[in-house]
């Protein structure tokens, strides 16, 4: 019987001492109901689409919305359907305290935009201005290349 009482007496021991290591090494993350933050629902506008798109939208934006929140560092922030007419999402922020500028963020709009290569790649900003006679136009971009492997710019 003393066999038995050891064992158990020790195999608790263990797991507690498992369990002081886990809690010490692995740090908590702490929900929206105990760090604070914010809860957004937003609706998805697709009436425009056909019925097998209106389907696919929320879902995209809902990919959209990841990567956007992901950008800022929060990987724990769920954005999950919400409703019954499965147009809208919630997603919860723990820790957000500039709701405002998180909110404006979401609800911007992307845009894609093209631009043609008319000239260059140029090696500094004075050759560009002397092709110009000094002046860029205002319906001209400068924009920065990499450098390549061998030191050109692309």
């Amino acid at each position: 019987m003393n066999r038995a009482l050891i064992r158990k007496t020790l195999f608790i021991v263990a797991i507690t001492l498992a369990s002081v290591f886990v809690v010490v090494r692995v740090p908590l993350r702490l929900g929206l109901d105990l760090s604070g933050g914010a809860s957004l629902v937003l609706r998805v506008k697709a009436e425009d689409a056909s019925a097998v798109r209106q389907r696919e939208v929320p879902e995209h934006t809902r990919q959209i919305l990841e990567r956007r929140i992901n950008a800022y560092g929060l990987s724990e922030a769920p954005i999950q359907p919400y409703g019954s007419e499965d147009n809208e999402l919630l997603v919860q922020l723990p820790g957000i305290t500039d709701l405002s500028r998180i909110k404006n963020q979401l609800q911007r709009r992307g845009v894609l935009e093209w631009y043609a290569v008319d000239s260059g790649p140029y090696t500094n900003t004075t050759d560009i201005m002397a092709s110009y006679g000094g002046v860029i136009p205002y319906d001209r971009k400068l924009v920065p290349t990499k450098p390549r492997a061998d030191g050109q710019r692309s």
